[in-house]
């Protein structure tokens, strides 16, 4: 009997702690599910090697031929045992209609018939409450189910035959009409030029969309990225965190765990979406976090179409979301090398007529071994006039994008962002490409958000603000705290349109030494007010010989925006207080990578002006 009573006990226990191997997060009628992971093994194939799957802890990141999709969930029967049904038990501990919002892949074992369905089961009633067949092979399938709920209903996922998949962390919330819907949008159109805006420049005539959009908004002119390539500026949009304190600074960095994303805290209020185009905002660096369906695109960089299938994607997400709290990060390479317009669309923006409809700017400098070189104005202007044209692109559809909004009834409550991680030089310093300096036309960036119910429309902020200000800006807006310790370098912008904003604030760019191109070492910039001062680790022997045409003498740079907004003359001789006033503010950052040079460098020069 005692055998029995024990056996019993065990069972009780086991079925509890199955139960209620779950976390909820509850905020309003969003409810969000943190499955256990059941095992941290990494599969390198699956069965029908369509898949391969990347496992660490909860974190699962499916490859294909046409991109990476990344989740938070559990891995499915990857220990084995796929012959015995592998069954997922929650209980919501909700009340009324509720929506189950989660996405699942799975592959049945070879010769057996995969089963898979979700059924509710309520206490004191035999039988099902409901079930659901789950489970289209091959496929990466997103589920919208809808139960009516009570409090203590469990659900459970049976799976059997599944010799490999996943279930991702479920979300639950209750449907919502579109006047209810509160939705965010973050739209980045890498590489694009803050004077190709005509917002910013009204001779630009590339952008007719965006500077419609912007009647409605908010435009910021003197918003700056925090690097001059794209790993470490959105990394910053991601974390409110300055490149020093964040550290993805090269192609190969993982944001540490323990420095929180900012669309973690984000998604206790609302379900997120990301679209990217891979490469450098890849999950290999930690982007994924903070997302509920995160999915990277291997052709966006290369596409004549890259912004058109985006906001394709983007339409089709917003058409099936119905929990009314839902944010959509969107970003796209149109605008970046090579710079591939769509022809018909180059073909309005040309009208005169042009011979030149794709540009590989990469090649075109010798993968950076050419990176100052010289050609005659016309064939600079040519170069130009593709990369317009692949504005003209994007602009296009961003506009079609925003139409879709306006016809769905959601664009006058949505919060809107617009912007570019850094822009794209033309010889405006010797230069191509991008990744080698910290002047403005590569990292002041153009920024325009436009308010629900189009707030503030019409206003221009002449105040300094920066790419880590974007997601504290939601927080604030939308009343979501932070419950990490770990400051943050970011503010809300909404500081900065009541002109609330610190005198004294300094905001940070930097480039981290041969982070994306050799011979380039390590560039900090620092503006406060009107000022701007940038530092520029002098060039070794062995940087030098790798180029083909010498690079400028860089010495340090004090640039007053305020009368010189394109840094063509350097006062650092003239106010040599101000400099050295910089050069204590970089010594007080710390840096984890790459400082060794540079500081000693910036220790040099401020001993021989008397300090130190």
């Amino acid at each position: 009997m005692k055998y029995k009573t024990g056996i019993a006990l065990i069972f009780a226990i086991l079925l509890m702690l199955l139960v209620f191997s779950v976390d909820l997060f509850k905020k309003d009628d969003l409810v969000r599910v943190q499955l256990i992971p059941r095992t941290k093994r990494f599969l390198e194939n699956s069965p029908s090697r369509r898949y391969q799957l990347d496992l660490l802890g909860s974190t699962v990141m499916l490859k294909t031929k046409e991109g990476k999709h990344t989740y938070t969930g559990t891995a499915v029967s990857l220990d084995g045992t796929a012959q015995e049904p592998h069954s997922i038990v929650i209980m919501p501990r909700l009340q009324g209609k509720y929506i189950a919002e989660f996405s699942l892949l799975l592959e049945p074992e070879t010769g057996r018939e995969l089963k898979a369905y979700v059924r509710q089961l309520r206490p004191g009633k035999t039988g099902e409450i409901k079930r659901t067949r789950l489970g289209s092979r091959n496929s990466i399938e997103h589920y919208r189910i809808s139960f009516e709920l009570q409090k203590e209903d469990t659900l459970e996922f049976f799976l059997k035959n599944a010799g490999f998949g996943f279930i991702s962390d479920p979300v639950f919330y209750k449907a919502q009409d579109n006047k209810r819907k509160n939705y965010i949008f973050i739209i980045a159109a890498d590489t694009l030029r803050k004077d190709r805006v005509g917002a910013y420049n009204p001779a630009s005539d590339c952008s007719v969309n965006i500077d419609s959009f912007s009647r409605d908004a908010v435009v910021f002119d003197l918003a700056f990225s925090t690097s001059s390539w794209t790993t470490p500026a959105f990394m910053s949009l991601f974390t409110g965190l300055f490149p020093n304190a964040h550290n993805v600074n090269y192609g190969n960095a993982l944001l540490p765990q323990e420095i929180p994303i900012l669309f973690e805290t984000i998604q206790e209020k609302f379900v997120t979406y990301c679209l990217n185009g891979d490469h450098l905002v890849s999950g290999d660096f930690g982007f994924h976090r903070g997302f509920d369906v995160y999915e990277e695109n291997y052709a966006d960089a290369v596409n004549n179409q890259a912004s058109h299938l985006l906001f394709e994607k983007a339409r089709k997400l917003v058409e099936n979301e119905q929990s009314g709290s839902a944010l959509f990060f969107l970003h796209t390479y149109q605008v970046h090398n090579p710079y591939n317009p769509e022809i018909e669309l180059a073909q309005q923006y040309y009208a005169e007529g042009f011979d030149l409809y794709r540009f590989d700017s990469l090649r075109f400098i010798k993968y950076g071994r050419e990176l100052y070189k010289s050609v005659p104005e016309e064939e600079r202007q040519q170069i130009e006039k593709v990369y317009d044209a692949a504005c003209y692109t994007f602009d296009h559809r961003f506009g079609e994008f925003i139409r879709f909004l306006k016809a769905r009834g959601l664009y006058e409550n949505s919060l809107i962002i617009f912007l570019s991680d850094h822009g794209e030089e033309f010889l405006d310093h010797g230069a191509w490409e991008h990744g080698h300096s910290l002047y403005n036309e590569l990292i002041n960036i153009p920024l325009i958000v436009k308010f629900p119910q189009n707030r503030n429309a019409g206003t221009r902020v002449s105040e300094v603000v920066s790419i880590v200000d974007i997601l504290p800006t939601i927080l604030d807006l939308f009343q979501v705290e932070r419950k990490v310790d770990i400051p943050i370098d970011g503010v809300s912008l909404l500081d900065a349109v009541k002109k609330k904003t610190a005198p004294d604030r300094v905001v940070t760019a930097y480039l981290a030494p041969r982070a994306l191109r050799n011979g380039i070492p390590a560039r900090i910039s620092l503006i406060r007010g009107n000022y701007k001062y940038i530092f520029n680790q002098k060039m070794t022997a062995d940087d030098l010989s790798g180029f083909i045409f010498a690079p400028p003498d860089f010495t340090d740079e004090l640039f007053d925006l305020s009368v010189d907004p394109y840094e063509k003359s350097n006062i650092i001789e003239s106010r040599p207080q101000t400099a050295i006033a910089f050069m204590k503010l970089i010594r007080g950052l710390e840096f984890k990578q790459g400082k060794k040079g540079f500081l000693q460098q910036l220790s040099e020069r401020l001993k021989s002006l008397g300090y130190f």
